[in-house]
């Protein structure tokens, strides 16, 4: 069967999926820009994904600190003993903190990816819970 765009179809239980992953180390995210460093982004011959990654760590940063006021907060007000404690959210975020981290240094591999992206529902139901109770 020829796929519409000319090539053969490749089903997941090929072995083409090997092949990809057998290619080594590369950055998933932005592969064009791999040994330039961190200031390639402010380049202006950069394109405006790279040019804009600054933002998701600033924000990041932003938010984590708004969501540990909150958590602690909420703490010292009248409601003691709640699952989500400030503590937990610190936990959360720090964790968070890791996983992005070694986003950058392990050249954004998909598992890791996921393994952010998980913690990222962690930290949203932790705080759906802070704002439940």
């Amino acid at each position: 069967m020829v796929a519409p765009w000319g090539q053969s179809q490749a089903c997941w239980c090929d072995d083409s999926w090997r092949d990809w992953l057998a290619r080594g180390p590369r950055d998933t995210l932005f592969p064009h820009i791999i040994g330039f460093g961190p200031g390639s982004g402010f380049s202006a011959t950069s394109g405006w994904l790279v040019r804009w990654r600054w933002t998701h760590p600033t924000i990041a940063f932003f938010a984590s600190v708004f969501l540990i006021c909150c958590w602690c907060v909420h703490h010292a007000g009248p409601r003691t003993g709640t699952i989500v404690d400030s503590q937990h959210g610190a936990d959360v975020i720090a964790a968070q903190y890791v996983l992005g981290l070694l986003d950058v240094v392990l050249l954004a591999p998909l598992w890791l990816q996921i393994a952010h992206l998980l913690g990222a529902d962690f930290l949203w139901a932790a705080l759906v819970v802070l704002v439940h109770d």
